[in-house]
């Protein structure tokens, strides 16, 4: 089999895992509680019509994205795939189970074929991601990159799903290997729609300081820090006006219920877990890429965030800095345990 003819098969197997990964996440839901429309304050034609709750309806971009695709599309063939979709018994079955509002089939289309553009996308950036790291045989970092995608699904066995879960996965990935590859003009267009998808890619600010404090020129770093702080306190303040009206304020505060859990001991099932993934993460650290090493303390801030305003067992929260970690555990399984060969890159 020629180059091209590999690298196709190669692609094509990355985008066709990630069409798998995605009906897990969409159908694989077991009660209402964990799908689209689990949380009644954020469901997702609440999300679209911009009537949900805050904080969730300042995650803006995907919603207003489907708005504007959904308002170009004739309403004759709105209509039409509308009544061939509910004309099929299973598809009724699974959006009743799921708790869709069927009146709503043409922005479920739009913003899930959105999503689902944002998930195929990831493993392509991972892998470019990851190239810019390691030298090491294409094959190698195809695997990684599948590996890394198939390792997403334990993510959706708790809390609600949201539209902007994968892009958000998305830009924050390229966001750290635009940060590295300093193709700046790009970050900051990733940068800018990151943070109308989800607040938490301001903590690529944190991510420049980690890595370039002592690479860059103290007035460059600064200067890009402020650039970036700047930005997101602009596109916060545009999405906290515009939103001022609905229900919910700006962050949920959840620090006394975090702290009840934490009271409560831990499944057998889930120690194990943490114990075989911090094997994985920081066995040899010291031979990992120094990039991703400093990276990896991004998991602080992403934490403190998360047990003070978010649900600690909603492990979703970590999707941008889960590629951060699959990537040191990919090294330990490919290059400490199985031994292939590769060079760091700087």
């Amino acid at each position: 089999m020629n180059r091209p003819t590999t690298r196709f098969c190669a692609n094509a197997g990355l985008a066709a895992a990630a069409v798998f990964v995605f009906a897990v996440w969409v159908w694989g839901a077991d009660t209402v509680s964990t799908s689209l429309n689990g949380d009644p304050r954020s469901t997702l034609d609440g999300l679209v019509k911009g009537t949900a709750y805050n904080p969730f309806v300042q995650r803006a971009l995907v919603p207003a994205a489907t708005r504007e695709i959904v308002g170009a599309i004739p309403p004759a063939w709105k209509d039409g795939v509308t009544g061939i979709l509910l004309a099929s018994p299973k598809f009724t079955k699974e959006a009743a189970r799921l708790g869709w509002d069927t009146r709503e089939i043409p922005e479920y289309i739009v913003s899930l074929s959105l999503a689902l553009a944002a998930l195929v996308a990831f493993p392509f950036v991972l892998r470019s991601l990851f190239l810019s790291l390691y030298d090491v045989d294409v094959v190698v970092a195809n695997l990684v990159a599948l590996g890394v995608l198939l390792g997403l699904p334990p993510f959706f066995l708790v809390g609600t799903h949201y539209i902007y879960d994968f892009p958000s996965l998305l830009f924050f990935t390229a966001g750290l290997y635009l940060l590295l590859r300093r193709k700046w003009i790009l970050f900051y267009l990733m940068f800018i729609l990151g943070c109308v998808n989800k607040e938490t890619m301001v903590l690529l600010a944190a991510a420049t300081v980690i890595l370039n404090s002592r690479t860059m020129p103290r007035g460059k770093l600064l200067s890009h820090v402020l650039a970036q702080v700047l930005i997101f306190g602009v596109i916060k303040t545009i999405l906290v006006l515009t939103f001022r009206n609905n229900p919910g304020g700006s962050l949920e505060f959840h620090l006394w219920g975090n702290i009840h859990n934490l009271l409560f001991p831990y499944t057998f099932e889930t120690a194990f877990l943490l114990i075989v993934a911090c094997v994985l993460v920081f066995s040899d650290f010291h031979s990992k890429h120094p990039a991703l090493r400093k990276a990896a303390l991004l998991l602080v801030p992403f934490w403190l965030l998360m047990f003070t305003f978010a649900w600690m067992t909603e492990i979703r929260d970590l999707y941008e800095i889960y590629p951060v970690y699959a990537l040191l555990a990919a090294h330990t399984i490919a290059f400490s345990w199985m031994k292939k060969p590769y060079a760091l890159l700087a």
